[in-house]
């Protein structure tokens, strides 16, 4: 029997490519990691802006008294919400999160009553960093009154 003190040229070609194999799926792992973590962060920042945005349009217009919808949105109480350069005002205030741009702003008055409001409010979203993630929020939003009676 001889005695081998190295590798032979096929040994060596089969650990690179067995190596090579490996270093492919691990970076194929780690990319789908990374999309899927980015993923997510795009799916966070809408699911966030969604529940600000509807968190004060609702409160602002469900308690109001007196509420004017206006060519560019909705006045309730005297604060005017509007969309002004891709962003949600509430008068002069950004009420739009960072990373996001609203493309519109619609409402429609579906109110049957003239003291009572019934609005419908859509938003149409999109991440400013990537613009081919869109989202939609709509709201369904009816004024209440609330009258106290003293005898």
């Amino acid at each position: 029997m001889k005695n081998r003190k190295g590798l032979t040229l096929l040994e060596l070609m089969v650990s690179m490519s067995l190596a090579s194999m490996v270093f492919i799926l691990a970076g194929s792992f780690m990319a789908f990691v990374v999309n899927k973590n980015t993923k997510n962060q795009r799916t966070e920042l809408f699911e966030q802006a969604k529940n600000d945005l509807a968190r004060e349009l609702t409160n602002s217009i469900k308690w109001a008294n007196h509420i004017e919808i206006t060519g560019s949105g909705v006045v309730a109480d005297g604060v005017n919400f509007h969309l002004v350069s891709g962003k949600i005002k509430k008068d002069s205030d950004d009420i739009s999160p960072e990373g996001i741009t609203i493309n519109s702003f619609e409402i429609k008055d579906y109110s049957l009553s003239p003291t009572l409001s019934s609005l419908q409010i859509r938003l149409e979203m999109q991440n400013t960093s990537y613009p081919l993630s869109k989202d939609n929020l709509r709201l369904v939003i009816s004024q209440r009154k609330t009258e106290v009676e003293t005898e």
